[in-house]
C-alpha cells in the first residue's frame, strides 16, 4: 500500500492562495485540467522542499491543484456554491493571514516562483537545511534563499561597501 505524500507546505499553499485569487470569482471552481492548475502543478513538484515523496505519480498533480484550491472555497464570503469541506488548519492560517492582502501574497508568490525557475537557484535552496524553515514566516524557500545569500561572504562585502559608498557609514536599511 502507498503511502501518503506529505502535507501542503506554507509555500504551496500560499502559491495555490495565490492562484485560487488571481482566477478571481468567475473562475475559482476550475477543472483540473485549466492551464494554471497545470501550470501550478509543474511548479508544486519543481519546489525543493519535500525530499519524500510516496506517490509521486500522485504528488502535487493537477487533481491534487484542483482540490486543494476548491478547499480555499469554504473560507470565501463571496463564493455561493458548493465546495469540499475538507482540509487542514494550515490552509485556514494561510487563508485568514492573507485575506484581505492579495498584494502581499501575490509579491511572496512571485519571489517563490522566480527563486524556483533557476535549476542552479533551486539546488542551492534544496541543499539548505535550516531548522527554523518551517516556522520562517516568508515560508521555507523564500527562508532558504535568505540564509545563503545572508551567509555569502562575497555578497555582504558588496552591499556593506555600495551602502559605505551611499551613506559614507553602515547604517540599518530597515
Amino acid at each position: 500500500m502507498t503511502k501518503r505524500n506529505p502535507a501542503w507546505a506554507r509555500d504551496e499553499l500560499m502559491l495555490a492562495l495565490d492562484l485560487y485569487f488571481r482566477l478571481g470569482v468567475s473562475q475559482r471552481a476550475v477543472a483540473h485540467d485549466h492551464p494554471a492548475v497545470l501550470e501550478l502543478s509543474a511548479i508544486l513538484n519543481s519546489l525543493p522542499i519535500h525530499r519524500v515523496r510516496p506517490d509521486s505519480g500522485k504528488f502535487r498533480n493537477a487533481n491534487g491543484v484542483n482540490m486543494k484550491l476548491c478547499n480555499f472555497l469554504r473560507f470565501d464570503p463571496i463564493y455561493e456554491g458548493a465546495e469540499l469541506r475538507r482540509g487542514g488548519r494550515a490552509e485556514k492560517a494561510v487563508s485568514d493571514e492573507f485575506a484581505g492582502d492579495e498584494e502581499r501574497l501575490s509579491l511572496m508568490a512571485s519571489a517563490i516562483r522566480e527563486a524556483v525557475s533557476s535549476t542552479a537557484t533551486r539546488a542551492m535552496i534544496a541543499s539548505a537545511v535550516d531548522e527554523e524553515e518551517a516556522w520562517a514566516v516568508e515560508g521555507r524557500v523564500l527562508h532558504r534563499l535568505h540564509r545563503l545569500r545572508e551567509r555569502q561572504p562575497a555578497l555582504v562585502r558588496r552591499k556593506k561597501t555600495a551602502a559605505l559608498r551611499h551613506h559614507g557609514r553602515l547604517v540599518c536599511e530597515v
